[in-house]
């Protein structure tokens, strides 16, 4: 059964896209850079993607609270989704928690003024997830944020792996920490597994850098 994506990263996490295909191994520096600018506009429109990975992981946003959201209607917003919880009676708990979370940490994004306040709050979804939830592929993902050891991300996101082989991404953490850990030919099979790998400087050099 799939679980929610990783709204994080604003890596909180995780955001390109693309669809070109890889390259063969004897392609320059110099044509990997080139074919990487060419593709600007597949880059732009991977966010769109992501987002739509995302939103299939559990329970997306209702459209209209996401368009709140995007208006910067951010009290509105709330009190919809406070109304649409209410209305989830036979909802997954922590799907619908997870979605929440989500909330709060674009609220925040949309409302600087209250941002410290709602980081708050998403922050508090956040570990109630962990203690309530720790064994969910998602829920691992949770755990990592920017001073998380790169050895500690690749621990992570193979559990979340291991949970759900769908968890596209848990492979795109783990891809990134084990090409910072000098584990190149694991990190450019880890990126193989990504919609977005099109758009990433780090899939296009993985043939110069094996």
């Amino acid at each position: 059964m799939k679980t929610l994506a990783q709204f994080l990263l604003g890596g909180v996490l995780l955001l390109c896209f693309g669809y070109a295909h890889a390259q063969s191994a004897s392609r320059s520096t110099k044509e990997v850079v080139e074919t990487v600018s060419d593709t600007t506009m597949q880059i732009t429109a991977a966010d769109t993607i992501q987002d739509d990975y995302r939103s299939e992981r559990g329970i997306p946003t209702p459209p209209h609270i996401e368009k709140l959201l995007a208006e910067g209607k951010i009290t509105q917003a709330l009190n919809e989704f406070e109304k649409f919880k209410a209305s989830q009676k036979k909802a997954n708990p922590y799907h619908l928690l997870y979605c929440e979370m989500t909330i709060y940490q674009q609220a925040q994004m949309g409302d600087p003024a209250n941002s410290a306040t709602y980081a708050q709050k998403a922050n508090a979804l956040r570990q109630e997830i962990i203690a309530k939830y720790p064994n969910m592929s998602d829920t691992y993902l949770l755990q990592i944020d920017a001073n998380t050891p790169d050895d500690k991300i690749v621990e992570l996101a193979t559990k979340a792996i291991e949970l759900d082989s769908e968890n596209i991404a848990a492979y795109d953490y783990r891809g990134k920490a084990l090409l910072n850990l000098g584990q190149t030919k694991e990190a450019c099979a880890d990126f193989e597994k990504l919609p977005w790998k099109g758009g990433m400087p780090e899939y296009w050099n993985c043939n110069n850098l094996k």
